[in-house]
């Protein structure tokens, strides 16, 4: 059975799909160079908070997991 872990999405595959979007929304703007930074820490940040919330939920819950 995989770790906990192993459930989760990948954090760099996430991470790459964060930023792709952040790209493509940037290259949407008339200044795109200057844009994507911000966007780029946007996107990140919302998924390493995605992760954190997601790592905590399951370690809480894993207490009224059925042993495998």
């Amino acid at each position: 059975m995989p770790s906990s872990a192993g459930r989760l999405a990948h954090p760099n595959k996430l991470l790459h799909l964060a930023l792709n979007e952040a790209e493509a929304l940037a290259w949407q703007t008339e200044y795109p160079h200057l844009v994507f930074p911000t966007l780029a820490l946007e996107k990140a940040q919302a998924v390493a908070n995605w992760l954190t919330r997601q790592r905590s939920m399951r370690s809480e819950h894993s207490a009224y997991a059925f042993p495998a």
